[in-house]
């Protein structure tokens, strides 16, 4: 997420630090306004629960945010992970092993000082891992690329592990985006076009290495929501947070902007949807935010220091569907 000077709008002109989107993103996520693709996007999700589910229906929501501030390239990325297995499908109401989200922050330029301040203000059960620049590339194609291989046994969704420098990595090719294999992914964002341009300079195009549904940007989604007459309106994710009706903590943080970004896209998409139309998608929401705490504070109101966390699948009630 770049800072607010720094973001573009869809109509900004390109320049050599900040190109426009339109330069960024296929023109296939053009071809619908952000609030219809959004819709687009969950019905379509939602449309198969009671038929045949392909595996375009099952998308994995990545949501990543970048942190700039090093000439030598970003200092450190977030992401933030939700599998839609895990709340659509014949499985989503069993009790669930893992939390809502899997969000992890990845810092290349800061030392164990840095790292340890990253761990103690990680939110939403994340944690934080440094990561040497010589392993950078590998570190993305592992934050983008998901395979039918490993999933949680209690739904089937996506088994997020941590990164290793000595994984295997999937082929950095086109035919990877084709391999039947690979889980298809919605790349989400705030302010995502600098975001973006960040990995492309570091020569990582997501499209190599995943197939994208789509790519949604929750500033673009919510000024068309909430400013039609103002096309060049920007909103911070702190203020688009406050706007959608809960206040977010320990910001500037890259995995946890990641997940309230992800969240906002939620929020932005029940409301879309109409709020009562999904309300396992609200629930969802409601979940994810009880896990945006820190590991200390967790413990202190569990009176233990154990780390735990509520099994949010109980939230979830199959009728709504």
């Amino acid at each position: 997420m770049a800072s607010s000077s720094q973001r573009q709008t869809p109509d900004t002109p390109a320049t050599a630090d900040a190109p426009a989107l339109s330069q960024l993103l296929p023109s296939a996520s053009e071809q619908l306004n952000a609030v219809e693709e959004v819709r687009r996007l969950f019905e379509q999700i939602f449309a198969s629960e009671d038929g045949q589910r392909k595996s375009i229906d099952e998308p994995i929501f990545v949501s990543f945010d970048v942190a700039h501030g090093n000439k030598k390239g970003f200092s450190a990325i977030g992401v933030s992970l939700l599998d839609t297995r895990s709340f659509v499908g014949k499985l989503k109401n069993r009790e669930h092993t893992h939390s809502p989200l899997w969000t992890r922050t990845y810092i290349f330029h800061y030392g164990s000082q840095g790292v340890r301040l990253a761990q103690k203000r990680a939110l939403f059960d994340g944690d934080a891992q440094k990561v040497t620049p010589t392993d950078r590339m590998s570190l993305l194609r592992h934050l983008f690329s998901y395979y039918n291989e490993e999933v949680e046994p209690c739904c089937q969704s996506q088994k997020f592990l941590p990164f290793q420098a000595s994984a295997r990595e999937p082929p950095l090719s086109s035919k990877a985006a084709a391999d039947s294999n690979a889980r298809p992914i919605v790349v989400v964002g705030h302010s995502i076009p600098q975001d973006i341009h960040s990995l492309r300079k570091v020569g990582f195009d997501i499209t190599q290495v995943a197939p994208v549904v789509a790519f949604m940007d929750t500033q673009t989604i919510s000024r068309e929501l909430y400013w039609k007459e103002d096309r060049s309106k920007n909103i911070s994710l702190k203020d688009l947070c406050t706007l959608i009706g809960f206040q977010p903590i320990k910001l500037h943080n890259s995995g946890n902007d990641a997940a309230y970004t992800l969240v906002v896209l939620l929020s932005l998409a029940s409301k879309i949807l109409g709020n009562d139309t999904y309300e396992n998608l609200e629930k969802l929401i409601q979940s994810a935010l009880l896990s945006a705490k820190t590991t200390t504070q967790k413990r202190k109101e569990a009176g233990q220091d154990e780390h735990t966390f509520e099994d949010w699948a109980e939230n979830l009630n199959s009728e709504n569907f």
